[in-house]
């Protein structure tokens, strides 16, 4: 392997351990933000973890492929990146995750408190509410809507829609 191949491997490694680092940080300010869970819409774990699955196995065919010939610096320099690309996507949040908690919520890779809401509403088992300028939805029992726009209206009644449901 050349030096501009490892070094190809190298930035790639680089990247995917930022993602590494970005998604451990949003897990952390998901924890200390929203609160307890109160509902959620994730991705079903068999495509969450498929892709790592498919990773893993594509790694370890390489790794049983290869010649007795490559240095360790070598090999470690090929599989880094799929390792960490593994790791990504087990850490990552779905773009398409919506979590609702006791104190804010998070759509994809977003997390805001409740307060920090540009606008919201209750309708059908949702709240939505903007989010930089788009409309978003997370799920939100009918039920629990009550005490939910009361603690909104307390807060923040000047955000809510004036939409009708």
């Amino acid at each position: 392997m050349n030096a501009s191949d490892r070094l190809l491997l190298l930035l790639t490694a680089l990247a995917l351990l930022g993602g590494c680092v970005a998604a451990l940080r949003l897990r952390a300010r998901e924890r200390a933000l929203i609160g307890a869970v109160v509902e959620q819409s994730l991705l079903s774990p068999a495509r969450r973890y498929a892709p790592v699955a498919l990773i893993a196995l594509l790694t370890l065919a390489a790794w049983l492929g290869l010649d007795g010939e490559r240095s360790p610096a070598d090999a470690a320099a090929l599989f880094a990146p799929a390792v960490l690309s593994g790791v990504f996507l087990a850490l990552r949040p779905g773009v398409h995750d919506r979590v609702a908690g006791t104190e804010g919520v998070r759509r994809g890779w977003y997390v805001r408190k409740l307060v920090e809401l540009e606008e919201w509403r209750l309708t059908g088992e949702h709240l939505r509410f903007r989010l930089r300028g788009r409309w978003e939805a997370v799920p939100f029992a009918a039920e629990r809507h009550e005490d939910l726009a009361e603690r909104l209206r307390k807060t923040i009644p000047e955000r809510e829609s004036e939409f009708a449901a």
